[in-house]
């Protein structure tokens, strides 16, 4: 959801009035919590989630086939309109901060991601990759929210969202989500008299402390007391400079505010953070190389303040999108675009990856039924070397299935 200007204000008044009064009002018992969540080790997962079908075909292009060029000759790219890693394939030329991590063996690029029986609803699809399954997903858990462990919302963390993504809900809960961690604090000077301010806080605080018999406000007061926690332990996280200077894109932003946390010491090691844009139906060609270099500096800039941190081997990132684009082009002209496809491109960073181009080539000559990819990979295999390989978490049991192993990272 898009925020509209209203809800920006209001956002900032509940935020920011609720937020002050946290401190006093609750002590820190989600730290020891949190920091059983993943165990005592080190290690960071940041999810990038490209909403709307990134074009796999158009990120990772395999120019070398011929097929590739008669489905594509509005929007195919021959290998000197590339960034060649080889003799048949190559990125697109908005990666180029990427093909540099990418050069340091810092990138792994996972073809042919997908599932069984694609879906091609954007909404379906993404809860079969959020929850993790490719049945009964109402009543499943966004993987994310499973791997927290016992610390809880406070080891999980959206940033650019209003409402937490499904990758991050459970049935009983969710992660925090939070649009801006800037706006995310008590003090609006000016806003409110002292005296009434200093009431409503501590309306704020008699409420998120008491007992009620009602089920309704005993829901309330539990949810006051997560968010006030939430904002106790997030509020000085924004340090004063960074190591690397970030994009002033949205991605850029919340990436950002991902290195920040990271960097402030909390436990919170689970991080979800989504670009949005990638149904590209038409004026693909402009709209998507847009889309990659902002994706490309907001990962460059990331991964140059972990480095700096000290933390880039301790910290994966992993990208994905909810499917892919149809082989063949539709439109002419600069409107020429793609429909929604089925497998697509998975792409990890980090300084414990195992770089290089992972997974059978696309295959061109075997299309499915509606003209799209065949997956080659099941997107839970990936998962599994994030929460199994990475995290050194149950996988199998998170995945509710013993999916094969990839060899993507360094295991925990």
């Amino acid at each position: 959801m898009k925020p509209t200007a209203a809800s920006l204000d209001r956002r900032a008044f509940l935020g920011r009035g609720l937020g002050a009064m946290a401190g006093a009002a609750l002590a820190p018992s989600w730290l020891s919590a949190a920091a059983r969540a993943l165990g005592a080790g080190p290690r960071a997962l940041i999810v990038v989630e490209l909403f709307g079908g990134n074009d796999g075909l158009d990120t990772l292009i395999p120019f070398g086939d011929d097929r590739y060029r008669a489905a594509r000759p509005l929007l195919g790219r021959g290998k000197s309109d590339c960034l060649a890693l080889d003799e048949i394939q190559g990125l697109h030329t908005s990666l180029a901060r990427l093909r540099g991590w990418y050069d340091q063996g810092a990138v792994a690029l996972v073809r042919g991601v997908g599932y069984p029986e694609p879906n091609l609803s954007h909404f379906t699809s993404r809860d079969i990759w959020s929850c993790a399954r490719t049945s009964s997903l109402p009543s499943a858990e966004g993987w994310m929210w499973s791997a927290r462990g016992s610390g809880g919302e406070a080891a999980l963390l959206a940033l650019g969202n209003d409402a937490a993504p499904p990758m991050v809900r459970g049935a009983r809960g969710a992660g925090l989500a939070v649009y801006d961690l800037r706006e995310f604090h008590l003090d609006v000077p000016g806003a409110l008299e002292a005296g009434e301010a200093a009431a409503r806080r501590a309306a704020f605080g008699a409420l998120a402390a008491g007992e009620r018999s009602e089920v309704e406000c005993d829901y309330t007061a539990a949810r006051l007391r997560d968010t006030l926690g939430s904002i106790e332990r997030l509020a000085n996280v924004r340090r004063a400079s960074r190591p690397a200077e970030y994009p002033p894109t949205p991605l850029g932003r919340d990436l950002a505010g991902c290195a920040d946390v990271i960097a402030s010491g909390l436990p919170t090691r689970l991080f979800h953070v989504q670009h949005d844009g990638y149904d590209t139906h038409t004026t693909q060609r402009s709209v998507h190389a847009r889309l990659l270099a902002e994706l490309d500096a907001a990962l460059h800039a990331l991964m140059s303040d972990l480095r700096a941190q000290g933390r880039l081997d301790s910290t994966l990132v992993l990208v994905t999108s909810e499917f892919g684009r149809r082989v063949v082009e539709s439109g002419v002209g600069s409107e020429a675009g793609t429909d929604h496809g089925a497998a697509s491109l998975s792409i990890l960073l980090g300084g414990g990856v195992r770089g290089g181009v992972h997974g059978a080539p696309f295959d061109l000559a075997d299309l499915d039924e509606a003209g799209n990819l065949r997956y080659t990979t099941d997107f839970r295999s990936v998962l599994r070397e994030a929460l199994g390989g990475w995290l050194g978490l149950d996988a199998p049991a998170l995945l509710a299935g013993d999916w094969p192993t990839l060899d993507l990272v360094r295991p925990a």
